[in-house]
């Protein structure tokens, strides 16, 4: 599997975009981190979601995506609508996926995650062999930004 490459401008765009973050929402907590597959940097809202900053999103794509996530804070899972301690967001609509049910998704679609409300699909198939090793990696990020494992099967 081939590395996406970002430019600089990309990178640039980000830190002006993770500035008007910050600055529009002071009320909430914001981490930026690179997510070291994609190599798009991600946003962790108030320690608890996380969404892409697609090279392609407008600001007021982020901010409207943001703003749903805000809103809807201890919104449910889109799938199994369990109450969770993390969720995953569809970067398109917002819409939170569980751990349990984003790992799911990956691993019937072999490695895409589909979202279940605007259908938004992201990733790539990836051979049989590989699913555990993303799985694998996917619960060790799940379990970075939270106390104990979200899916309560991991």
């Amino acid at each position: 599997m081939s590395q996406p490459t970002l430019d600089d401008k990309y990178y640039k765009r980000c830190g002006v975009m993770c500035n008007l973050i910050t600055n529009e929402f002071k009320n909430d907590e914001f981490d930026f981190m690179k997510n070291s597959e994609t190599l798009q940097v991600e946003v962790v809202i108030n320690k608890k979601w996380k969404i892409p900053l697609p090279p392609d999103y407008s600001w007021d794509e982020i901010q409207k995506n943001i703003e749903n996530i805000i809103t809807n804070f201890n919104k449910n899972c889109v799938s199994c609508f369990k109450e969770t301690g993390t969720n995953i967001a569809c970067p398109e609509c917002s819409s939170c996926l569980c751990g349990e049910c984003y790992i799911d998704s990956l691993r019937r679609n072999k490695g895409i995650i589909s979202c279940p409300e605007c259908k938004y699909s992201i990733g790539e198939i990836v051979p049989d062999e590989n699913i555990d090793m993303y799985i694998t990696h996917i619960k060790n990020t799940l379990n970075r930004n939270s106390d104990t494992c979200p899916c309560g099967g991991c």
